[in-house]
């Protein structure tokens, strides 16, 4: 990720305009002021609004306290009394309230942000020489450190543990065994008498680099802007400026020649370092829903401007700046796209924002998951809408014919065939051979063998080439006026930064204007259009495309998909993944870039073959796509597919009727789940003893049915196809006397997805009655039971209905059903294939289907329900519990903590092999990700020591057990002696702003993976280190609960409290603790208190303890608070 760090602007509104401006061109991802915004200069409000206006990263500095009444200012001299008078006036109400709500800090996991120093940052001294940065070094173990205050750029690095050095202010590579302190320098009153240019940093934390950036600005205009005011204040350079232009002697040294009135005073507050916070970085995200990782507590502000013009500036500024960070002079690489490790639930990919939208003010709050009725709704059975007319099969989609020349959209088609390649990449069209700019390798084809129209032979493509325009044309250009289609097939692998497939934009300084499409480090395809001032992409989600198999990609620009606006549309592999708008006068009306195919700074090797360009918005059939399965005739008693669906809903009479939706790429019916649905009358070829029911269904709530045929009040039932509520697909089938409902065993979960399922019964199947149930290619047989006669018996009499089933428990579907194929035979595996893969690609691409529809292994589908438990507190949440006697020989600690004996894991039947434990994960600490649960590796336990163990391992059995079709996730933190009043501090405290800086990416990475996330509780141990303040404990534990709740976004979070003072039950201390524990959980429904019967005497000591006075728990402790968790849980 790369930052813009920057400080000490000092209300110098035309330093801060170009060092903005600089900024924009830099690709970053974040802004982050370090303070000193006001204070000294002539535009205050109108900086402060500008800075708050690009970044939510904003720390206070000594001049925001002082302005806000944070500080007693009358420490400072005359002057700086002076401008601290005038900025309070001079700063609107609600700038004072931001003011006084402003961090002291910025902390991120290698990072951290101050504005003075480390050890006491709301003191405000400097860090000016090796002796000050050695102090502070001890104050934070971060990587780097960035600071400000001082005016002068510098880097300390720190070697070891005692070794400071100064390293000049001047580009650097920071070495990753080191540490570092960098004062970023000022941009509104440098203090350098040599240099009166503005100073910024740039940082890679991916590179490790680090820029200092300098910008000059206008200093007569700010003589001019101060002297406006009644400020009676000469800064440093602005005295330096006036001695070079009169040719006289520079200034003297900072040291020396910095005035009294200029110099800030060392402040020692200590109501500032009280009432300041320390935030967590906050990263724009316009692309996404989710909150970021960890958002500190800011009240929301609004933008301030100085006057339109000066508005419209700005904001066609950041809106540019906001998209640059993406691509900037030269082809994206992995930095500048967003982390995903910083963002929290998985949801359809957000739509581009449009550029002409402000920056959002807050990041957005992470969805609550849905929540559904568990009980369908009872309604009155209301009377069939008749139709008449089984629509008949449709016919096959008509061959694609050949296209006369004079017609032919195809502008070029490089085939990368071995007689095709050598100085120039020859078009098979003869129209736009490229020039060789660097050789490539012949390899064996990408693209199928046989290509649409006419099967051509494809034998070979190229690796690594690059090929030119010789004189740009415009041919290829993107224009409001015409429509193309670029298109071709790649294979890469994993890399390092973004790769150039094709396009008129390769990011070189003569043609930065232009289309072209990349593919980035992460896993993201884009689209990218650059028309000068600004930036528009169509920007996929993650997909596995550096998988180093073959894949199609299509950039489809379409010039009227709307009025005044052409639409960008992103394929892979013949799926729509993106698209972006782009209004017509935002193109220009010539461009001039050569077209290229491939580009030299490509990092690793990518495989073209095919490209083709044509001169108009292809059609997903029109793609050199292989050909779209046939559709299977035989036995198809209704096809409900495209039109002949629209016609059948156009029959039902309202208030029955579903919606038609069209946007979708074919017609689609949106059923509300309230009264839709679709019947049709009693007809013999619909009674079915075998039969096959293909669908394509986007389900979003509740439990329904898509299409089923059964008496008037469901109890007999032929067949039936339906979605239940955690999102699986069931299929009945009837017998004579009874039915059977088969419910989907696969752990695929289709709720708010598109997919399209099939469902089989063939009663003679070896002998066998047997149903299959298909999802997404991955299918499951099941056998029914015969016991009470056969099935399959037909239902006469009886409506097929759709979107809902008969009698008053109707299960009205809710979602969109875009097309049903029922067949009168179980189909064969092949043909079943076939009927799926043509329904799916009836949708033309423009529905993103769940996964593709060849057959996947069912290892590889993610369980629909991932169970998280949360462990905190000290060192019993960490866990010094034993594997086994065996293994305490290994252990580190065994002299300290001796076991006793018949209370270990292997004692309690606890498994201690990975083997054990195939569901259960934990969350890696610092960056995750999560890990598989693996004794002796990583279950985090107290003391380092990998054979001992705490509660995460007989939960995971426990909750395996209990949740079998579930994963199971565990996010811990229990360090040794820590207590509530400072460390587990609510909202302040170190351990709780870790423990709350893993849970929000760990939950991120699960919302991204799982339909449903759910949190089952939280195990809470601690409070051994709280004796000196026990009275207080009751307030904080209140307080810790209810921010952990709420930062959370959980506010019923299930709390499990194991009771304190066991150990130390003669103690009055730990009576209060205990005291206070059980107040709160007898208030507090959500908060359980689990109570270890240990008595006081030492046989009961030893028997759940480590040993006397050594207050550990054991695995035999641990098991029994286990089964309370799980038997409190099931209630």
């Amino acid at each position: 990720m790369r930052y813009a760090i920057f400080s000490d602007v000092h209300a110098n509104l035309r330093a801060w305009e170009e060092a903005l401006s600089d900024i924009r061109a830099q690709r970053v991802d974040v802004l982050v002021c370090l303070g000193d915004a006001v204070g000294y200069g002539p535009k205050p409000e109108e900086v402060l609004s500008g800075i708050r206006a690009v970044t939510k990263n904003f720390i206070i500095g000594n001049h925001e306290a002082a302005a806000a009444g944070m500080i007693d200012y009358s420490v400072f001299n005359d002057n700086a009394k002076h401008s601290t008078e005038w900025t309070k006036q001079a700063l609107t109400a609600e700038s004072h309230e931001f003011l006084k709500t402003a961090p002291i800090a910025i902390d991120t996991q290698d990072i951290l942000f101050v504005h003075a120093e480390i050890l006491e940052p709301g003191r405000f001294d400097y860090i000016d020489d090796q002796k000050k940065a050695l102090e502070n070094f001890t104050g934070s173990k971060h990587f780097v450190t960035f600071v400000g205050h001082t005016h002068h750029p510098k880097i300390f690095q720190l070697k070891g543990k005692r070794s400071v050095s100064e390293m000049p202010d001047q580009n650097q590579q920071l070495d990753p065994s080191c540490r570092y302190i960098i004062n970023v320098g000022s941009v509104g009153e440098p203090r350098n008498a040599e240099d009166l240019r503005g100073v910024y940093v740039i940082y890679d934390s991916e590179t490790l680099k680090v820029d200092f950036r300098r910008v000059a600005f206008d200093i007569e205009a700010y003589r001019a802007e101060l002297e406006s005011t009644t400020l009676n204040i000469k800064p440093f350079f602005l005295q330096c400026h006036d001695h070079q232009t009169a040719e006289a002697q520079l200034a003297p040294p900072f040291s020396e020649a910095l005035s009294p009135a200029m110099e800030a005073p060392l402040i020692s507050v200590s109501t500032l370092s009280q009432d300041a916070e320390t935030v967590s970085l906050e990263v724009p995200s316009d692309t996404r829903k989710f909150r970021n990782s960890v958002v500190g507590k800011r009240s929301s502000v609004a933008r301030k401007a100085v006057g339109l013009s000066l508005i419209s500036v700005i904001v066609l500024g950041l809106l540019t700046w906001g998209v640059m960070h993406y691509i900037g002079s030269q082809v994206p690489d992995d930095s500048l796209v967003h982390s995903d490790d910083i963002s929290t639930a998985k949801a359809e990919p957000t739509p581009p924002r449009d550029l002409s939208d402000p920056i959002p003010d807050t990041p957005q709050a992470i969805p609550a998951p849905p929540i559904t009725k568990t009980d369908a709704p009872i309604v009155h059975d209301p009377k069939p809408n008749p139709t008449a007319i089984i629509p008949p099969p449709e016919p096959d989609p008509k061959p694609i014919v050949d296209i006369p020349p004079e017609t032919d959209p195809t502008v070029a088609w490089w085939r990368m065939e071995p007689d095709s390649i050598g100085e120039k990449l020859i078009d098979s069209k003869n129209k736009s051979s490229l020039p060789m700019l660097a050789p490539g390798k012949t390899i064996g084809a990408i693209a199928p063998s046989a290509l649409p129209p006419h099967d051509i032979t494809n034998t070979a493509a190229m690796s690594l080439g690059v090929w030119v325009e010789p004189s740009p044309t415009g041919k290829f250009a993107l224009r409001a006026d015409r429509s193309f289609t670029c298109e071709g097939w790649f294979l890469v692998a994993k890399t390092r930064k973004a790769l150039f497939l094709a396009g008129t934009r390769s990011g070189n300084a003569n043609d930065k204007q232009g289309w072209h499409i990349d593919i980035r480090p992460n896993g993201q395809m884009c689209f990218f259009y650059d028309n000068g001032p600004q930036i528009i992409q169509a920007l996929s989600e993650k997909l596995p495309i550096t998988d180093l198999k073959p894949h199609h990609f299509a950039a489809v620009w379409n010039h009227d998909a709307s009025a005044g606006a052409g639409e960008m549309q992103l394929y892979l592999d013949g799926v729509k993944v993106k698209t972006a708008k782009v209004p017509h006068i935002k193109i220009p009306p010539t461009q001039a870039n050569p077209f290229r195919i491939g580009a030299p700074k490509n990092p690793s090797k990518v495989a073209l073959d095919e490209v083709r360009f044509s001169r108009e918005a292809l059609r997903v059939s029109e793609l050199l796509l292989p050909k779209p399965a046939s559709l299977v005739k035989e036995g198809l008693v209704l096809n409900l597919v495209g039109e002949s669906l629209s016609k059948i809903a156009k029959s039902v009479k309202a208030p029955h009727q579903p919606k038609l939706d069209r946007s979708k790429g074919m017609p689609m019916l949106q059923f509300d789940g309230k009264d839709d649905f679709i019947s049709i009358p009693e007809s013999d070829v619909l009674d079915l003893t075998a039969w096959t029911i293909v669908s394509l269904i986007h389900p979003t709530g509740g439990e329904g049915v898509v299409l089923g045929k059964a008496d008037s009040k469901s109890t007999l039932i032929n067949y039936r196809l339906m979605v239940y509520k955690d999102g699986k697909v069931g299929a009945l089938v009837r017998g004579p006397t009874h039915h059977q409902q088969i419910h989907c065993k696969m752990n695929l979960n289709v709720m708010n997805r598109f997919s399209v399922v099939a469902v089989r019964f063939d009663p003679a199947a070896k002998g066998i009655n047997k149903i299959t149930i298909s999802v997404k290619g991955a299918s499951g047989a099941y056998d029914l039971n015969l016991a009470k006669g056969p099935v399959g018996a037909t239902m006469h009499n009886a409506p097929l209905m759709i979107g809902r089933q008969p009698g008053k428990n109707a299960r009205h579907f809710k979602g969109d059903i875009g097309g049903i194929l029922l067949y009168n035979r179980a189909l064969s595996d092949e043909e079943l294939a076939s009927a799926t893969k043509w329904l799916a690609d009836q949708s033309s691409g423009s529905v993103k289907l769940t996964e593709d529809h060849k057959a996947a292994p069912v290892a590889a589908v993610e369980p629909p329900e991932a169970i998280v438990f949360l462990i905190a507190g000290e060192a019993n949440a960490g866990g010094v519990a034993a594997f086994s006697e065996e293994t305490v020989a290994k252990a580190k600690i065994k002299e300290r903590y001796p076991v006793n004996p018949g209370t270990t894991a292997k004692n309690m039947k606890i498994p201690i092999t990975t083997a054990a434990y195939p569901r259960s994960y934990i969350w890696k600490p610092q960056k995750g990700p999560f890990e598989q649960l693996t004794p002796s590796k990583n279950l985090q336990a107290c003391y380092a020591d990998r054979y001992r163990h705490g509660i995460e391992l007989p939960m995971a059995m426990l909750l395996e057990k209990k949740f079998p079709h579930s994963h199971i996730f565990f996010i811990k933190h229990g360090p040794a002696k820590r207590n509530l009043y400072t460390q587990w501090k609510a909202n302040n405290g170190s351990d709780y702003k870790f423990f709350h800086s893993q849970i929000t990416p760990a939950m991120t990475n699960l919302k991204k993976r799982y339909d449903n996330v759910r949190v089952v509780g939280m195990y809470w141990d601690q409070g051994e280190s709280d004796e000196k303040q026990a009275r207080r404990y009751e307030d904080n534990l209140q307080k810790l609960f209810a921010a952990l709740r709420e930062d959370t976004g959980l506010p019923d979070l299930p709390i499990y409290v194991r009771e304190q003072g066991i150990f130390q039950h003669d103690k009055p201390e730990f009576k209060r603790i205990v005291d206070a524990q059980i107040k709160i959980a007898n208030k507090d429904a959500n908060t359980h208190l689990l109570k270890l019967d240990l008595g006081s005497n030492e046989k009961n000591y030893k028997a759940w303890a480590w040993s006397i006075g050594k207050n550990h728990l054991s695995s035999k402790a641990y098991l029994e608070l286990s089964k309370m968790i799980i038997q409190i849980e099931a209630r």
